[in-house]
């Protein structure tokens, strides 16, 4: 190689192309009222087999709200009651909102029922102690989410703050006192 073509070389050689390096934050959702949002939920594993005295079979309320600015649990958007068993599986549903969220967040709470408490009275509820419900949920302190949601269950929530055309896949796994639970969520948005 020639003198000039070395380091020629070595500069091609170090150059790795260009990064992108736009740290902005990724669009938040937006549904319309000509949106349709599906939930598909598929139970993997049901938090009621450990159990002796169990009936087998999980009865799950859905709630999806949009998140506030403040963190806070806003208008509740949807409320579906599901059984599933070894046999159900699996549930679909569809919704069209009511009114248009525009760069919004949502939270998506999945609750086993025990009580059958009513939407109407587990709605306040988990309004006025949503801090406190998702801290007990986090350090597993069953009294302080007894106290606040009796005998249902909190299986899990999930925060969604991006939303695409793509499905997105939500996984609520765990194990709530004595109760093991798997339960997959798919949320598309079809315009």
């Amino acid at each position: 190689m020639g003198p000039f073509l070395m380091p020629l070389f070595l500069l091609i050689s170090g150059c790795r192309g260009i990064r992108n390096t736009d740290n902005s934050q990724k669009p938040l959702v937006t549904i319309t009222t000509s949106d349709t949002v599906g939930i598909y939920i598929k139970a993997l594993d049901l938090s009621e087999d450990m159990s002796r005295v169990s009936t087998e079979d999980d009865e799950i309320l859905l709630l999806l709200y949009e998140l506030t600015t403040a963190d806070q649990p806003g208008p509740l958007l949807l409320s579906k009651k599901m059984a599933f068993d070894a046999i159900n599986t699996s549930n679909e549903l569809f919704f069209t909102p009511t009114m248009t969220l525009s760069d919004t967040r949502l939270l998506l709470m999945l609750i086993e029922q025990d009580d059958e408490t009513e939407v109407s009275v587990l709605d306040p509820l988990i309004k006025a102690n949503y801090r406190q419900l998702i801290d007990g949920f986090r350090a597993m302190d069953y009294i302080k989410l007894e106290k606040i949601i009796g005998d249902d269950d909190l299986l899990g929530y999930k925060i969604i703050s991006e939303f695409t055309m793509s499905n997105q896949v939500v996984t609520m796994r765990g194990v709530y006192k004595l109760d093991k639970y798997h339960y997959i969520l798919t949320i598309s948005k079809y315009d």
